[in-house]
């Protein structure tokens, strides 16, 4: 339940780096979701964090998540329209984040 709630606070702080980029991507899923349980809402785990981009906003978002310490083995800019997603991960913030 801690980890969750550590999860949940790691997203939260990133996505306050991306309105601070005047980004506001599309949350789906995931901390969405679990506000559904309410005060137990740290009980249902979240694998990563699912999010949205407009594909113009693409390169400022891997940007913003660069500086918060995200990175990705992935390399899809030159493939950007073939697709589906893209995963982000923090080793110190122990949180995925899937760019979709």
């Amino acid at each position: 339940m801690s980890n969750q709630a550590q999860k949940t606070e790691d997203f939260l702080e990133l996505y306050r780096a991306f309105l601070n980029d005047r980004l506001s991507p599309i949350v789906l899923k995931g901390i969405i979701c679990r506000q559904l349980y309410g005060e137990k809402c740290n009980l249902r785990p979240s694998g990563d964090e699912d999010i949205l981009i407009e594909k113009k906003d693409y390169g400022r978002a891997v940007l913003v998540l660069k500086k918060c310490g995200y990175a990705s083995n992935e390399l899809p800019d030159r493939n950007l329209d073939m697709v589906q997603d893209v995963t982000f991960e923090s080793p110190e913030a122990n949180l995925s984040i899937e760019c979709t």
